[in-house]
C-alpha cells in the first residue's frame, strides 16, 4: 500500500518512462532482422538514459513463448516481419517503485484481431478494479471479455482463450510479486479484495492454443529470492550451504535482494569468480533449498500464439488510476 505522495509520484514516473520506451520501440526500434539480444540491450539503455533502473531481466517472447525468456549474450534469434513479439520489461524508480508492464506487437497486420482481443481483456480487468472489489471479480471481467471470441490469422479462424495458470499480482516496493494475485478467470474461492492505495499489475495472456495452460520449458534465466516464504531467514540459517552457494547468496542479497535477476546479470553486477555454468548450478541448488524461486520460460503449443498486454493501476477512491498509459 502506498503511504506517501512521493511513492505515488515514483510509480507515475516509472509509468511515463515505460510508455515512452514502448512508443519508441514501436516507432523506431522494432525492425525486421533485429537481433533479440540487441533489442534487450537497447531497452536497458533507454531505461538507464531515463534515470531509472531495470527491475528484472528484459523478457522477450516470439510467437508461442508467453514469458520469462531473456536473450543470452550469444543469441542469434532475430525478429521477422510476420512474428508476434511480446516484450516485458520492468522499471525501478525512487524508493523501490516497480513498473511491471508488457505489450505484444507485430510488424505486419497478421495478428491485428488477436491483439485487439488481448487489449480488450486487459482493459476489462483494469475497469473492474476498485476498492473493496474481490480480485476474483477482476478475473471474471477478463474472462468474459474473451469468452467465445474468435480471430482470423492467415485466413484461418481460431478460438482464443485466457491462460488460467498465469495471473496478475499486487506490486510492493522492491517486490514485483506482492502477496495478492489477480486471477485471469472467475475464481470465487479466492477471496482477497483490492484495497485503496494498492498497486496491481493486470496481465491476461490470450492464446490460440487448444489448452488454457502454459507449460514450463527446460530453459530458465529468471531467479528471485523467495521472499514470499515468511520463514525464509530460518530456512537460510538452517541450511548447510556450500562455499559456492554461500557466495552466490551473498551476491544476490547485496546486489539484487528481492529483485528478479538472471545469471548473466548476477555475474556482470558482482564480478563473481565463477563461470556462468557454475553460477547456474549454484542457483539451482538454492532453488532446491527453497531459498530462491526459479521462473522458467513459459510456452504454449508450438504453432500457436500468445499475446499479452500488461498494465499497472493504483487502486484509488475514484476506482483506479492507470499508471502505465494505454497501448
Amino acid at each position: 500500500m502506498l503511504g506517501t505522495d512521493s511513492a505515488v509520484m515514483d510509480h507515475i514516473k516509472g509509468g511515463i518512462i515505460h510508455q515512452k520506451i514502448r512508443h519508441k520501440l514501436r516507432s523506431e526500434i522494432l525492425k525486421p532482422g533485429l537481433n533479440l539480444r540487441t533489442l534487450a540491450d537497447k531497452i536497458e539503455q533507454e531505461v538507464l538514459a531515463a534515470g531509472a533502473q531495470l527491475a528484472f531481466p528484459v523478457g522477450i517472447g516470439l510467437n508461442h513463448v508467453a514469458a520469462h525468456w531473456a536473450p543470452p549474450q550469444n543469441c542469434t534469434q532475430t525478429l521477422g516481419e510476420q512474428d508476434l513479439i511480446t516484450i516485458d520489461f520492468g522499471i525501478l524508480t525512487g524508493a523501490g517503485a516497480i513498473t511491471d508492464a508488457a505489450f505484444t506487437h507485430c510488424l505486419s497486420d497478421r495478428f491485428d484481431e488477436l491483439l485487439e482481443v488481448s487489449r480488450q481483456a486487459t482493459q476489462a480487468g483494469i475497469d473492474a478494479l476498485a476498492p473493496g472489489v474481490p480480485l476474483s471479480q477482476v478475473g471474471k471481467a477478463i474472462s468474459e471479455a474473451v469468452a467465445d471470441r474468435r480471430v482470423m490469422i492467415d485466413g484461418v479462424e481460431h478460438q482464443v482463450r485466457v491462460i488460467t495458470n498465469l495471473c496478475g499480482h499486487k506490486i510492493l516496493p522492491y517486490k514485483v510479486h506482492g502477496f495478492k494475485a489477480v486471477p485471469n478467470y472467475n475464481h470465487p474461492k479466492y477471496t482477497e479484495v483490492a484495497q485503496e492505495g494498492e498497486v496491481y499489475a493486470i496481465e491476461p495472456f490470450i492464446t490460440t492454443a487448444p489448452s488454457s495452460k502454459v507449460d514450463e520449458s527446460t530453459v530458465c534465466n529468471h531467479y528471485m529470492l523467495n521472499y514470499l516464504n515468511l520463514n525464509l531467514e530460518s530456512v537460510i540459517s538452517g541450511a548447510r550451504l556450500s562455499a559456492r552457494e554461500s557466495q552466490i547468496l551473498r551476491a544476490v542479497r547485496q546486489h539484487f535482494n528481492t529483485l528478479c535477476f538472471s545469471p548473466e546479470q548476477l555475474l556482470k553486477a558482482t564480478g563473481l569468480k565463477q563461470t556462468q555454468a557454475q553460477v547456474s548450478l549454484g542457483l539451482k541448488m538454492l532453488v532446491r533449498r527453497d531459498i530462491l524461486n526459479a521462473y522458467p520460460e513459459l510456452v504454449v503449443a508450438t504453432g500457436h500464439f500468445v499475446s499479452q498486454f500488461e498494465s499497472n493501476a493504483l487502486v484509488s477512491k475514484q476506482g483506479r488510476t492507470l499508471l502505465t498509459g494505454k497501448d
